[in-house]
């Protein structure tokens, strides 16, 4: 979903995956040394080989070409959680609204559409 916000206006027209995954609150497990996973990834030579075959998996995905995935609203997808929380209230600002376009077993998945002043 990374690459999916460079470039859109409500995200501030991040030109490149650094400036968007670097946004403050973008992603709320980086830079946050509390979380697991995140703490585990800072120190490479730590983990197990099948961590890091999954770490580096993660990391060729999220600087691959990845296709915009749209909703039934025609909406590129940008937003999804695990079906197991609710979603965020910060998808919901003086910017934009993410709306609910599809759900699977385990994940919702939404749009934004930009709130018009």
């Amino acid at each position: 979903m990374i690459k999916n916000r460079i470039g859109l206006s409500a995200f501030g027209i991040p030109a490149s995956f650094r400036e968007v995954a670097e946004q403050p609150g973008a992603f709320s497990c980086i830079g946050d040394d509390d979380n697991y996973n995140w703490a585990k990834t800072r120190h490479p030579a730590q983990l197990t080989t099948t961590e890091l075959a999954i770490w580096r998996e993660c990391q060729a995905l999220a600087q691959g070409h990845i296709h915009s995935v749209f909703g039934p609203s025609g909406r590129p997808l940008v937003y999804y959680h695990d079906r197991s929380i609710t979603k965020p209230r910060s998808w919901d600002n003086q910017t934009w609204h993410a709306v609910l376009e599809r759900t699977t077993i385990h994940f919702a998945f939404y749009s934004i559409v930009l709130v018009r002043n």
